[in-house]
């Protein structure tokens, strides 16, 4: 009886111990299926937080980078008017140095002109008084001399009729 009596809580233990075993088991198992879950979904979060990140690190920079582009293409604008502006104040000056050299230019033509014409007016007048009675005697190197010389001072005036 005895050992019935040990055999039946050495039964009784032995279940026991295996519905524990059991339910252990089954806890574990509910375990390892919550744990493998929860690291599914923080993996899936990590994921998307990333994306997120990363989404919105690369709108940052395209912001920054339209901002730069921005600033960039004001900073060429003003730097190319600043010297179009420069360009033009220079080409103003050297207008009015050569404007002024024209000037004086056509200021000593004017004068030269003046005294072509005086110098033809004294040799018409000359010529005059020689074919009035003056000296009728020239020698044929002068007469020629002065047809040279008169040639030339109409060919002159006449360009500078012309260019007028």
């Amino acid at each position: 009886m005895w050992k019935n009596e040990h055999v039946s809580k050495i039964e009784q233990a032995d279940a026991d111990m295996s519905n524990k075993i059991t339910m252990l088991d089954g806890k574990v198992d509910q375990q390892g299926k919550d744990m493998t879950e929860a690291i599914s979904r923080a993996k899936d979060e990590a994921i998307a937080a990333s994306q997120q990140g990363d989404a919105d690190t690369i709108a940052a920079g395209m912001q920054n980078a339209k901002e730069m582009d921005a600033q960039l293409r004001a900073d060429l604008m003003k730097s190319i008017d600043m010297q179009g502006q420069k360009a033009m104040d220079s080409a103003k000056g050297e207008d009015a140095k050569l404007q002024k050299q024209l000037d004086t230019h056509g200021k000593a033509d004017m004068a030269q002109d003046a005294a072509i014409e005086q110098l033809a007016s004294k040799v018409m007048a000359i010529e005059e008084g020689i074919s009035h009675g003056g000296r009728r005697s020239c020698r044929s190197a002068d007469n020629a001399g002065y047809r040279q010389f008169r040639q030339w001072s109409n060919r002159f005036i006449q360009r500078r009729k012309a260019d007028a």
